[in-house]
């Protein structure tokens, strides 16, 4: 008799990014689908409040959390430039960890991830030295804590493979890539193949390939434990129905990174 091996992929999604009376994105129902949650931890995006309640979410769902630290910078969203010192850089990321640690603490939850968000993801990814403060700020808080990122040579994903963490590719479902793996930071329907179904097909082909077709049309090398889509997408809802009912009939399951992932 065969043993067939189950196929596990992560679903992450950029969460917990509405503040005060303004609303971002559709969490409760992508909440439906996804296994990890990247939660803003009020740099970017969030406030107490809307921690608190993204955490409480999370716990009923049986979701992961993660830590999405960003810039300090509401008005912007976190992805406008800023220029740092790799100690303000770190001391960022320090305080956005304790400050989500508290609320996982309150409902008895232990943070899976990190991933740095918008604009803060671009510096770290170009900027050696402020990716290994980074990297040391993490480590020094929970040495255990994995780095979600896309594997595209970048500076922060390599310090952290070479100081021992567990690192996961990571595929965006709602963002074309440039020839050498990096996303396409604006929101373009066509990148992802214009529509619902071609974008699942496309995660698909990542999945059983190890490929992705670039913005020019470049065969790149892909291979994710985890995909991912942000909460602020036009009809981010509709493609994740799209892209879930998709790996379902592939026989994939949806299973929290830190479950199963141990690279």
């Amino acid at each position: 008799m065969d043993i067939i091996m189950k196929k596990y992929i992560d679903f992450n999604a950029d969460l917990g990014e509405s503040y005060g009376l303004w609303k971002c994105g559709d969490d409760d129902m992508l909440f439906e689908y996804i296994t990890s949650a990247n939660v803003a931890c009020g740099f970017h995006a969030g406030d107490p409040s809307v921690m608190d309640k993204t955490i409480r979410k999370a716990k009923e769902k049986g979701v992961a959390v993660g830590c999405h630290c960003g810039l300090p910078d509401l008005e912007g969203f976190g992805r406008r430039l800023m220029k740092l010192t790799c100690e303000q850089a770190a001391n960022y990321v320090t305080y956005q960890l304790g400050a989500l640690d508290a609320f996982l603490k309150k409902y008895g939850m232990k943070m899976q991830h990190v991933k740095p968000h918008g604009a803060f993801y671009l510096m770290t990814s170009q900027d050696e030295a402020m990716a290994g403060a980074i990297i040391d700020a993490i480590r020094t808080y929970d040495d255990e804590l994995m780095l979600l990122w896309p594997d595209n040579a970048s500076f922060l994903y390599q310090i952290a493979k070479d100081a021992g963490m567990r690192c996961s590719d990571e595929f965006y479902i709602d963002r074309g890539i440039l020839d050498d793996g990096k996303i396409v930071f604006d929101y373009r329907f066509e990148d992802i193949g214009g529509s619902y179904d071609a974008a699942a097909d496309r995660l698909l082909q990542v999945l059983k390939k190890g490929e992705a077709i670039s913005a020019t049309g470049k065969i790149v090398e892909k291979s994710p434990a985890s995909f991912c889509v942000h909460s602020d997408t036009p009809n981010a809802v509709n493609l994740v129905r799209a892209v879930v009912d998709q790996l379902k009939r592939n026989d994939y399951e949806l299973k929290a990174i830190g479950q199963w992932y141990q690279i």
